[in-house]
C-alpha cells in the first residue's frame, strides 16, 4: 500500500480501533505519532489566524509570588517530565485560554490557592489548527468523520492527572497538527493547535502553542495574583484579585500590592466595559488600553 496515498475509510477506521485498543502506559510514542500521521494524510484541517485582538490568559499556581516574567509562560524542558495533554517529555507547550476562569476549572484550584494569571496578546500573527472544525468548512465523508469524532473523542477524555502516559494520544496528535508549514500559508508559521476545554461547561476554548512562536508572536500585557477563596460542590468558584502588575523590565516582575488598575494621564479617558473575558478599558477610538 502507498502510504502517500489519501487514507481510506476502511484503514482510518482501523487505524482507531487498534489505538483505542492499546495499553498506552507500554505503548511506544513514535508508533503512535506514525498512526496518526497516516490519520490525517489526504483529509483537511481548519487552519486559522486568531484575530489581532485576540486576549489569551495563562494561569499557574505557586506557594510564593513569583519574581521573574518567565514564571509565568511555558515551564523549562526539565521540569515536563512525561506527557501532558498537548506534549511529550522534555518538550513544553505553552498552555492557554480565550477565557480566564477556564484556566481556574482546568488547573483544578481549591481555596487558599494563589493562581497567577497572565494576559498576552499577539504582536505577529501564525497559524493554529483547530480540532472541532466550523460546519461549514467540513468536507463531509466517512474518513473525515471518522478521524475527527476520534481527534474530538479523546481531547475531551477527562484525565486528572497532570502528568499521564494516557496523554501520548492527544500529545501525538498535537505534534502532527502543529508542526510543519502550511501551502500558501505566507510568512506565517503553524505553531498552535485550539481544542474545546474538558473542565469547562461551556467547552471554552483552550490553545497549546509551542514555545518559539510564544517568542515571536505573543507579549505579555500583564499579570495578576488572585487568591480562592471558596470552591463549592457544584464547581463554583470564588477569587479575590490581590495583586497586580504590568511592568517586566529585565525580567523582573513589578508587584504592585494593588488589585488591576489603569493609571491615566490627564485628559486621557476610558471606557471600562465587561467582556466575555472580563473588564476591559477602551480609548475613544476603540483601541484595548491595558491596565497598568
Amino acid at each position: 500500500m502507498d502510504k502517500n496515498e489519501p487514507i481510506k475509510s476502511l484503514e482510518a477506521r482501523k487505524i482507531v480501533a487498534d489505538i483505542n485498543r492499546m495499553n498506552l502506559d507500554g505503548a511506544d510514542y513514535e508508533y503512535i505519532l506514525g498512526l496518526i500521521s497516516r490519520l490525517i494524510n489526504g483529509w483537511p484541517m481548519q487552519a486559522i489566524t486568531p484575530h489581532k485582538d485576540t486576549r489569551l490568559y495563562r494561569g499557574v499556581v505557586y506557594k510564593e509570588k513569583p519574581a521573574k516574567k518567565s514564571f509565568l509562560g511555558y515551564p523549562p524542558k526539565m521540569l515536563v517530565r512525561n506527557f501532558q495533554r498537548c506534549n511529550k517529555p522534555e518538550s513544553p507547550m505553552f498552555y492557554c485560554s480565550v477565557d480566564p476562569y477556564a484556566i481556574l476549572l482546568e488547573i483544578g484550584v481549591t481555596s487558599g490557592d494563589k493562581v497567577y494569571v497572565s494576559k498576552w496578546s499577539m504582536i505577529k500573527e501564525f497559524w493554529i489548527n483547530r480540532i472541532a472544525p466550523r460546519s461549514d468548512m467540513e468536507i463531509e465523508n466517512a474518513v473525515r468523520d471518522t478521524v475527527l469524532t476520534f481527534f474530538e473523542t479523546k481531547f475531551a477524555q477527562p484525565i486528572h492527572e497532570t502528568y499521564s502516559s494516557q496523554y501520548k494520544i492527544t500529545a501525538a496528535i498535537t505534534e502532527k497538527l502543529t508542526s510543519g508549514g502550511i501551502v500558501n500559508g505566507g510568512n506565517k508559521s503553524l505553531g498552535g493547535l485550539t481544542y474545546p476545554s474538558v473542565a469547562h461547561p461551556g467547552r471554552s476554548e483552550n490553545l497549546a502553542v509551542r514555545p518559539e512562536i510564544v517568542d515571536q508572536c505573543l507579549q505579555l500585557d500583564y499579570a495578576e495574583e488572585w487568591t480562592i477563596t471558596a470552591v463549592d460542590e457544584g464547581g463554583k468558584i470564588s477569587f479575590n484579585r490581590t495583586d497586580f502588575a504590568s511592568d517586566f523590565t529585565a525580567d523582573d516582575i513589578k508587584w504592585t500590592g494593588k488589585a488591576l488598575h489603569w493609571t491615566l494621564g490627564p485628559g486621557e479617558e476610558v471606557t471600562v466595559m465587561a467582556e466575555h473575558d472580563g473588564w476591559v478599558a477602551r480609548d475613544k477610538n476603540g483601541n484595548i488600553v491595558n491596565p497598568g
